[in-house]
């Protein structure tokens, strides 16, 4: 566990444990807490379906390119491996040089699609996660919470969990 995931579970705890008395103390009585399962909502909020879909559209079209030329690679190999005993030595290294610049051009390529997909993905989540975030803030007062528990949570009851409450407004507020 890292320095800062331990402080956040000891402040999330010390919280916890101070806050029914500090509410009871405001004379309000009962604590109304609701847990959510971020990794659930960050995987079904519509947004999040949205998003994954455009991904995949975007860069579906670059991966199919990319396997094709893959494909083309592989059959230039293999005629190599075929041909290498009827070539002449001028042939068979032109054969090999074309076939070490495309796989260096394809390993390169395929690099440079995983970085892409990488940043747009960032991107994405970052949005999807100030979304999720205003979504959450504002169902927890529509709700009348006193606290929402999102990360750190290692156990609660059903009655305290509002993620399929929170997907259901997002839905309808979208």
């Amino acid at each position: 566990m890292t320095l800062f995931i331990k402080r956040r579970f000891i402040f999330l705890t010390l919280l916890c444990l101070s806050l029914p008395f500090s509410a009871h103390a405001a004379g309000k009585g009962e604590l109304k807490i609701g847990v959510i399962n971020i990794a659930k909502i960050m995987q079904q909020a519509p947004d999040a379906v949205n998003a994954s879909e455009k991904l995949r559209a975007e860069f579906e079209p670059r991966e199919k390119e990319l396997k094709q030329k893959i494909k083309t690679l592989q059959d230039k190999k293999d005629k190599a491996m075929r041909d290498s005993m009827t070539l002449s030595q001028s042939e068979r290294s032109k054969l090999e040089r074309e076939v070490l610049t495309l796989e260096r051009d394809l390993q390169r390529e395929e690099a440079d699609l995983r970085e892409d997909f990488a940043l747009k993905n960032r991107e994405i989540l970052q949005k999807l996660e100030m979304k999720v975030v205003g979504a959450m803030q504002e169902f927890a007062k529509k709700e009348k919470l006193d606290l929402m528990l999102a990360e750190g949570v290692v156990y609660a009851t059903e009655s305290l969990d509002v993620t399929d409450k929170l997907l259901a407004f997002m839905k309808k507020s979208k």
